[in-house]
Parts: C-alpha cells; structure tokens; sequence
C-alpha cells in the first residue's frame, strides 16, 4: 500500500515503527487492533474514486488472483493435488519451513497421502542406486574392506594386555569408517530421500525403544512403521493410541518433520511446528478451527515467524477463514436425567462425602451452560429434584438414592442418551425375553431382530433427503438395503409408553417453576392484553381462549387454546413460559416415536413423514464390505470405522451388564473386570468376565440366573461375537 500510493499521508502513522513505538514484542491484540485500522484506511480508497485505482494496483501487486486460481484448479484436481504432495514437502525443506503439519479432515487421504509420499521417496532412493551401480558395489566392497581391518583390530586388541594398547586399537578401529556419500547409497533411508530432522539427536538404539510400543501394534514392515523411518507420520483417531505417542514423541524431538493429521492435533497436544498446511477444503474447517490448528505453526522460544500455507483450497473459503471474526464461544454442558443418575452413583460411592457432595453442589449452582439464563439456578433445582423423581418411578433409585437394577446399564451408556432409557425400558418390559424364546430354533432371526432395535437405538444415522425406497429400485442392484426398517410394534409401544411417563414428568417441573415465578396472570409479550384473566377483567379476547387454564404453557401459544398439555419433548422446550430453559436433548424422551394415543395409528402402519435412517449396520453384518458402506450407504469413507467401532463397544458394554444383572452382581465390577483384560490384552470370553468379583472378595451374592435372563444373555453374546468376527476380519 505504501508504494502503490507513494507514501500517502493516511499511512504514516501505520508504519510499524510509528505504530509500535520501542517495542520488542507485539501483543495479538495489537495486531489485531493494526490490521481493523489498516481496513479502514483501505476502505476509504476504495470508495473515493480518486484512489480506487490504488485499491487494484494492491490486488495486482499480490498476485491474489493467479495465487486463489492455482487453489482453485488443485481443488478440482483432487488425485492431482495428492500426488503433489512430495513437491510442496520439498519446496518447504528447501526454504527450511519444515517441520510442517498438513491438516486434512480425511483419515484415509491421510494415510494415503503418508503412504505416497514414502513410497516416491523409496522409488526415488531406488532410482539412484540404479544409476550409480558401479558406486554401489564401490561402496559395498569398501564396507567389507573396513569390516574386515575392523574384527581383526578387536582381534588384536583382545590379545593385547596392556589397557593402553587396547585403547588405542578401539580408537584406531572408530576411524575407519565408511565415507557418507558412500554409507548413504548403501542405507536403508538415504538421508537425500528422507524427512527426518537434520539435528533430530535420536539414534537408531532411541528409535527402536521409543517405537517399542507401536511395533507390538503394527509390525515393522507396515506402511505407517516404514515411514516413521523415513521422518513422516500419521496422527488421527483412527490411529493406535500408542502409534500417536510415538509420533508426537518424535515430532518434539524434531525427528519427524512431515505429519499428516486431522483435526486431532489442533487443540490440547503440545505439538509446535514451523509451518501448517490445510490440504483440501471440508466442512470441519471453519474460522474456529482454522485458528486452533494455525497456532500450531511457530515454536514458542524457536521460531519468530509461523507459515500458513493453504493447498487445494477455494480462494473464496480462503478469504472467509481468514478475515471471519471468530464465533462466540458458549457453553453448552446440559444437565441431563443419566448425569443426575451419576451425580448419585458418584456420591453414594464416594468414601468422602463432603468432598463429594460439594462437588455435586457446585455443577448445580455454577453450571457451565447458558450463562444470562433468567433465574438458572432456581431452574437446576427444580430439574434435579425432577430427574431424582423420574429416576424413582422408573425403578433406577431408590428411597435413600442408591442405584437399582439396570441404572449400571445407563450411567456406562451415558453418550447414548435416550438410548440407554429406552434400551433399558425395552429390557425391563420383557420385549427382549419374548424375541430371545426361540433363540434355539432361529438364532439368526432373533440376532436380526435384536440388531434392528439396536440400529434405531445406537446405530442413527440419516440416509440423504432425496434417498428413497424408489431411489433405492432404481438404483438397480447393490449389496446394501439402504433404508432402515421400522421397529417391531411392540417395541414402538413400549418406548412410546415410557416417553408418554417421562413428559408427565418433566411437565410437571415445568409447571412447578412457572408457579414458582409467582406471575399469576400473564400477559402477551406486544400488546400486554391478559391471557388467562377473570371473566370481568377486561379483555378482546374470545372466552374460550381467554379462560383457558395453563401455567406452563406460552401465553402467546395459549391464544390457541392449547393448555399445559404437551405432545412431546420439542413442544415442551419450544412452547414452555418465558424464562425456562429447557434443552429437548437433556430429556429422556426421543424425538423420533410417537408418544400420544391419538397418534398410535403410526405405529400400526402409517409412515410419518420424516428422515429416513440408515440401515449400515444390517448391511454391514450381512456383506461385510466397508466399501459398500461408502458406495451405497452414503457413509464417508473416515466414518466407518468409528460408527462400526463405536457400536461394537455397544454390544460388549450390553453383555457385559446383561450378565452383571443375571448373576446378580454389579455392572461396574464387571466393567472394571472388563478394562483389566482389554489392558492386560486378552480377547474376550462372556464365560470368566465376572470372575474378577470372586477373586477380588466380592460382597455381593451371586444369584443362578432366570432361564430368560439366560437365554436373552446368549442371545446378545452371540451377537456380539458375530458383529466382531466381521468387524474385526474387515479392519485386522
């Protein structure tokens, strides 16, 4: 700006020496403050046509355009864009912005691109021994030379007497050594063909101890091993636990300088860098996240200056990311019916209860959500004294608020909710029983009737709008369905039943704290007409609709004669009185079954007009194709292990607890006897998973159990072992 307008007056005082008078360190927020004021200054050239050519002249000299159409044509040219990836490394070892972490929210492409990468530099480490092969066998003939000089030095030196001959032959020997040029064409990782830090300081002793871990994981000759070697990583959530400490061990010893990962590395690792590159535009990368994984670029006390370098990215989102001012950041941490559930379990068994209960007492008065909420502590009263009561009539509490019955089943299947009330409702009105009687005679049936209800449980997830069963025929032919099937009606009738209790529930404390504001006739927010006033009270509205009874409900809703009878958790939350917060997802009520007996024709038969669910798990377990997750299911490709991962652990928390309830003990003695042999890495067998209480001195008296615990017990063993043999043949 200054040498497109030759030194105009508005910029003098933004020059940085004038702006920043004597100081050595700039504040973000100064910048922050420079760059809205150079806007400014920016802006008003642009709207006087005197010095709007100034404007361009800045656009041109950038080169913005030629630079955000490279972006663009990479971005079109997806397999391109991955295949170059090998040059931009280069580019950034040549101008020494390395170690760099490249951000791309895809696993697969992440891997793909590691994999890439090592593999060019393998074949290019392979085209040079090629062509100098007379070097090579130069080399390799000069090794077994100085191999040679070398035992017989050790020879000599061990029939020497005298300390001091022996010193000097081991000095001798540590000279001869082979010539870099020529130990490099005979390396397994020639140093020209490698990214691994120039002073990383790790040797190949400290390698193969800090890998130690990962390689009982992944065997050495695995792709993800291979290219640590070579000074690349990988880091995502796919990724084995111990495989991502490796890798940010050796990115903190500057040994690995190139690191493809998602947005794992964003937030909470101390992993510093010099240079971050976004690969790839996606819906996950917004102002937020940009920022997060941007500040990873500049190592605090190493380097002064960060690199941001956008690959394959529209200029368009370029500019959003880059000028969008960042989101307001709200907590959003509900109180919810299965968090009072392990507020009690966590006070109950707490051998301090003052500690305990003070805890409990602070997320209730201070809690970390909806700040400006009117009178939010008065409302977390309530709804804690509400959710006790429905933890009672449910069975999950009793009077001295210790937990019952299958509450082990909900508190461990917390992240589920509903889910885990109406899993447990299902169990508890026999449902399970009645489908697991003919267990024997048609084992597969009843499997597939249990993994049904468990996709409209735990397995959500929506097909697409336009994806119906006519798009489905049309389609032609494809290992997946596509399109979830409905829930057996007893099933339907036994949540809609438990729905229906639970809304009774929390109306009731929705009407309790409305009469506890102590607005006896409220009025409408505009006009301030009474709704709900005697008859003589004067009043335009019709009779009917001014006399109707409500407390809970909005006035304004109330003109059409509703009262404080809610259809379901949506209404309740949206149509409640002023000044009650009421989140729909802290409820135990689903929003997608009926829970009125004027709408029960829906569960006989008529299809609601509403998403339709994704029948991938069914699919899964019946052609065991990830691929055809992708292709048909309309899963992403970085999702399907994690969906399938994260019902698999489903499935064994349900057995699990299934068996603590039919023996009679607890779920979280067996939970626990559970982590014991998934760390000590035993395989798992229903048949010794409660042996732990008995080894461990137990209170608790095992009972024989019921023969329709038993056979509903084997039932979702066999389920288990079933979905696992096909999850785990896909992804050994």
């Amino acid at each position: 700006m200054w040498e497109v307008s030759k030194g105009n007056d508005l910029l003098h005082r933004m020059q940085p020496d004038a702006y920043f008078p004597s100081k050595h360190r700039v504040s973000r927020k100064e910048v922050r403050q420079y760059e809205r004021d150079l806007k400014v200054i920016f802006l008003s050239w642009l709207r006087d046509p005197q010095t709007e050519r100034w404007c361009y002249d800045v656009v041109k000299t950038l080169r913005i355009d030629e630079t955000f159409r490279i972006c663009d044509d990479a971005a079109a040219n997806w397999e391109a864009f991955r295949n170059s990836v090998l040059d931009l490394a280069l580019q950034l070892r040549d101008e020494d912005k390395l170690p760099a972490i490249y951000f791309c929210f895809d696993r697969n492409l992440c891997n793909a691109m590691a994999q890439n990468l090592n593999k060019e530099l393998e074949d290019r480490q392979e085209k040079k021994r090629a062509q100098n092969a007379s070097l090579v066998k130069k080399a390799q003939a000069r090794k077994e030379q100085l191999d040679r000089q070398a035992k017989a030095k050790r020879d000599l030196a061990a029939k020497q007497t005298q300390p001091q001959t022996r010193k000097a032959a081991a000095n001798a020997e540590q000279q001869d050594v082979l010539e870099p040029a020529l130990a490099a064409l005979l390396a397994d990782v020639d140093p020209e063909f490698s990214f691994r830090g120039r002073n990383h300081g790790v040797s190949d002793e400290d390698f193969q101890e800090i890998t130690k871990a990962a390689r009982r994981i992944y065997p050495s000759n695995s792709p993800l091993m291979v290219a640590l070697k070579r000074g690349i990583g990988v880091h995502h959530a796919g990724c084995n636990k111990k495989y991502t400490e490796v890798v940010e061990v050796l990115l903190r010893r500057r040994y690995l300088t190139v690191v493809f990962a998602t947005g794992t590395l964003a937030l909470g690792i101390n992993m510093p860098c010099r240079s971050a590159v976004f690969l790839g535009d996606s819906p996950y990368l917004n102002a937020l996240n940009y920022r997060q994984m941007r500040g990873r670029a500049a190592r605090r006390g190493f380097d002064d200056i960060g690199h941001v370098i956008f690959y394959g990215i529209a200029h368009s989102k370029i500019r959003r990311l880059m000028t969008a001012e960042l989101p307001r950041l709200r907590g959003h941490f509900p109180l919810t019916t299965t968090l009072v559930l392990r507020l009690m379990s966590l006070f109950n068994e707490s051998k301090d209860k003052a500690r305990a209960g003070t805890l409990v007492t602070d997320l209730l008065e201070q809690p970390l959500f909806s700040h400006g909420v009117e009178r939010l502590e008065l409302q977390m009263r309530h709804k804690f004294l509400f959710s006790l009561e429905y933890l009672s009539l449910s069975g999950l509490l009793d009077a001295k608020g210790l937990l019952r019955g299958p509450a082990g089943i909900i508190a461990h299947l917390h992240y589920h909710e509903p889910s885990n009330f109406h899993f447990v409702a299902l169990l508890g009105a026999g449902v399970f029983a009645e489908i697991c009687e003919r267990f024997e005679e048609d084992n597969k049936g009843v499997e597939y009737e249990l993994l049904l209800i468990l996709s409209h449980l735990f397995g959500r997830r929506y097909v697409p709008p336009y994806v119906t069963e006519e798009f489905v025929k049309e389609r032609g032919a494809h290992p997946s369905k596509v399109i979830l099937e409905a829930m057996p009606y007893q099933a339907q009738r036994v949540i809609a039943d438990h729905d229906e209790r639970a809304l009774k529930v929390f109306a009731k404390y929705a009407k309790t704290f409305a009469i506890s504001k102590g607005e006896r006739v409220p009025t409408l927010p505009i006009s301030k007409i009474p709704v709900g006033a005697p008859l003589e009270s004067p009043t335009f509205l019709p009779a009917h609709i001014a006399q109707t009874h409500f407390v809970a409900r909005s006035p304004f809703c109330a003109l059409s004669g509703f009262g404080d009878v809610f259809q379901d958790a949506a209404d309740l939350s949206t149509n409640a009185i002023e000044g009650l917060y009421l989140d729909p997802s802290s409820l135990p009520i689903t929003q997608h079954i009926v829970v009125t007996p004027q709408r029960d024709a829906v569960l006989q038969g008529l299809k609601p007009q509403e998403k339709r669910l994704n029948r991938y798990l069914l699919d899964f377990m019946t052609h065991g194709q990830p691929k055809a997750l992708v292709s048909s299911n309309f899963v992403r490709a970085g999702d399907v292990w994690l969906l399938l991962q994260d019902f698999h652990l489903v499935l064994k928390a349900v057995c699990v607890a299934l068996e603590a309830i039919s023996t009679g003990g607890t779920v979280e003695d067996m939970m626990d006897a559970e982590d014991r042999k998934l760390e000590s890495g035993s395989t798992i067998d229903s048949s010794d998973a409660g042996a732990s209480d008995e080894e461990s001195g137990g209170a608790s008296a095992r009972r024989p159990p019921l023969a329709a615990e038993t056979k509903v017990l084997r039932a979702f063993q066999s389920l288990r072992d079933n979905f696992a043999e096909q999850f785990y043949k896909i992804w050994a």
